[in-house]
């Protein structure tokens, strides 16, 4: 039985050995064909007036191994990272000023206006994915939404609005004058908007109807 055992396992290896002898043999005979292929369009199809046997001979072993060169490209191609995403407190971290509009305004009791901030980085260019938070100085005489900045002017007087994002902020002032807005032309808006400084005093002698003495001490009184 040992005997029958080695027999087999000897004729086994003879057959591993003969089927890679023929693949070795098989791939030998294929890239020489190709070779001699390539080599003879060198030689005979090509278009040139001179070509030399080593030119030939470069040209076949480029043509044979330019799928290995391939491979190796592909294996040797950089990985690209993942581009790492900005979380909400890292962009609030590139705010260094907020810019709102209207920078001051002038209206009327029962009116609304939308303030809106813009968050800027210290290049002044806008940064993205940053929620403005909006208040009043004084909710009596108006109020603003947090998070739309629409304001909701109440009583005569003088408010500013802040918007912040973070440490960073800004405000503008308001002024509520009594009474509804009545139509207006161009002028007499603009006359009105002249009542009130960007820095929050009152422009006095000036306004569509003028400022009267009692309503200049009344909002006098809360700036």
């Amino acid at each position: 039985m040992a005997v029958k055992s080695s027999r087999r396992t000897s004729a086994t290896r003879e057959t591993n050995v003969t089927g890679e002898t023929k693949a070795y043999r098989f791939q030998y005979r294929t890239r020489t064909r190709v070779a001699c292929l390539a080599l003879a369009f060198c030689l005979i199809s090509l278009p040139m007036p001179a070509i030399s046997v080593k030119s030939a001979s470069e040209f076949t072993i480029d043509a044979l191994t330019w799928p290995v060169s391939l491979i190796r490209r592909k294996r040797s191609k950089p990985v690209r990272q993942p581009a790492v995403q900005e979380t909400p407190v890292d962009r609030v971290g590139h705010v260094s000023s907020i810019r709102i509009t209207p920078p001051k305004h002038v209206g009327r009791q029962g009116q609304t206006i939308a303030l809106r901030g813009l968050p800027l980085d210290s290049s002044g260019r806008v940064v993205e994915g940053v929620r403005i938070y909006y208040s009043s100085s004084d909710a009596a005489i108006l109020t603003v939404d947090s998070g739309s900045g629409i304001a909701a002017l109440l009583q005569p007087g003088v408010a500013w609005v802040t918007a912040a994002a973070g440490t960073v902020g800004a405000r503008v002032p308001i002024l509520v004058l009594a009474g509804s807005r009545a139509m207006q032309t161009d002028a007499q808006w603009d006359s009105d908007q002249a009542m009130l400084n960007p820095d929050g005093t009152l422009a006095t002698g000036v306004g569509s109807n003028g400022l009267i003495p009692s309503l200049l001490e009344k909002l006098a009184a809360t700036v």
